[in-house]
C-alpha cells in the first residue's frame, strides 16, 4: 500500500532529474490525448483482463531502432497507476533511454471500473500479466528484455509472478510487501487482532469497510484476506534468475525495512542482487511528502538499474 494521493510538493524541487524537455509536459491522465515530448510517446488503453477493461498507459520510445525493453509497474495497495507521479517521471526516464514501460490500475484503484472488493492478489497478478501482453502485441517489444518494477503491495504481486521461467531479466521493487502469508500487512491494518476481527467481519458479510492510516476508505473482500494468507512470495523470489533490486525506506514503519532484508535473502537464485536501504526515508520515500531527496534517489537508482540490466549491449554479453 502507499499513502494517500498528496500534491507533488517535491517535483518542482526534484525536475532536474529528468530532461527539461521531458519535465515539461508531466504526468499524462487516462482523459488526455497521447502525450509527446522529444525522445518519448505515452498512449492511453485499455487491456481486457478477466473480461474487465483495465486502464493502462504505455510509454515508449520516439525512435527506438528495433524491438524494445519493456518495464511493467504495478503500483501499491488503494494506490493508481502514476504512483503520486513517480511511475509517470520514471517511464519518461526509461523510454528517453529506449525502454518502453506499460503501468495499469488494479482493481478498485484509478480509473478502474470495478469495486475495491475486486483488489485481490489473483486478479492484480492477471491484470498485470494482461498489461504486458497488451503491450507486446502492438509494440515491438524484445521478449527477453521485460522487468518488473513493484511498490509496495504492487511489489507483492511483481514477487508472485516472478517465478515464471525466463519471462523477466530484472525485477525492482519498492518497500516490497514480501513475507511469506499476511505477516507484513499486520501492521498495517492494526495488528492480529484487528486482522482477525476485519476477516471475521468479511467472512460473515463477503466484505468489510476499513479506513487506511491515510484516512482511504475501502471495502475489502474475504479473498483479499485468504489469497494473502496464502501466497508465498519469498518462495516465488527464490525461483527468479535474473537481476533484482530492493529499496527500502529506513524509517519505514508500515513495511518494516527487515521485510526488504528477507527479500533479498530468499533470492538466492538471482544472478544479482542491490539492495537500499534509504537513509531517513518512510514508506513514501520521499513521493508523498516533501522528500525530494529521497524521491529523486530512488528514481535514479531505478532507472540506472533498468537501464544496466535491459539495455541491449548487457544481455548480448
Amino acid at each position: 500500500m502507499t499513502p494517500g494521493a498528496r500534491p507533488l510538493r517535491w517535483v518542482p524541487q526534484a525536475i532536474g532529474w529528468l530532461l527539461t524537455a521531458v519535465a515539461l509536459v508531466g504526468p499524462i491522465r487516462a482523459d488526455e490525448p497521447a502525450a509527446t515530448a522529444p525522445g518519448w510517446h505515452a498512449e492511453q488503453h485499455a487491456a481486457s483482463s478477466r473480461g474487465i477493461a483495465v486502464p493502462l498507459t504505455v510509454t515508449y520510445p520516439g525512435a527506438p531502432p528495433g524491438p524494445m525493453p519493456l518495464v511493467a509497474m504495478a503500483h501499491g495497495h488503494g494506490a493508481d497507476r502514476d504512483e503520486a507521479g513517480a511511475f509517470a517521471m520514471l517511464a519518461e526516464r526509461l523510454a528517453v533511454a529506449g525502454i518502453a514501460s506499460v503501468r495499469l490500475d488494479f482493481p478498485g484503484c484509478g480509473e478502474s471500473s470495478e469495486p475495491f472488493t475486486a483488489n485481490t492478489l489473483e486478479h492484480m497478478e492477471a491484470d498485470l500479466q494482461a498489461a504486458i501482453g497488451f503491450t507486446r502485441a502492438r509494440w515491438a517489444v524484445d521478449p527477453a528484455r521485460v522487468g518488473l518494477l513493484g511498490y509496495s503491495m504492487g511489489a507483492r504481486v511483481a514477487m508472485m509472478v516472478s517465478a515464471e521461467p525466463d519471462a523477466y531479466r530484472a525485477i525492482a521493487l519498492w518497500a516490497p510487501v514480501g513475507s511469506n502469508g499476511a505477516d507484513s500487512m499486520l501492521g498495517f491494518v492494526g495488528g492480529v487482532e484487528a486482522w482477525a476481527r476485519l476477516e471475521a467481519a468479511a467472512r460473515k458479510a463477503g466484505q468489510v469497510s476499513f479506513t487506511t492510516r491515510w484516512g482511504q476508505q475501502q471495502a475489502l473482500g474475504l479473498a483479499w484476506f485468504e489469497q494473502l494468507a496464502a501466497s508465498r512470495p519469498l518462495d516465488a523470489i527464490a525461483q527468479f534468475r535474473g537481476a533484482l533490486l530492493v529499496v527500502h525506506g529506513s524509517e519505514d514503519d508500515v513495511i518494516a525495512p527487515a521485510v526488504g532484508a528477507a527479500v533479498v535473502a530468499a533470492a538466492a537464485n538471482s544472478r544479482s542482487v542491490e539492495h537500499r536501504v534509504i537513509a531517513g526515508a518512510d514508506h513514501g520515500l520521499g513521493f508523498y511528502d516533501d522528500g525530494a531527496r529521497v524521491a529523486a534517489d530512488v528514481l535514479e537508482a531505478t532507472a540506472i538499474f533498468f537501464e544496466q540490466t535491459l539495455a541491449r549491449d548487457v544481455v548480448a554479453r
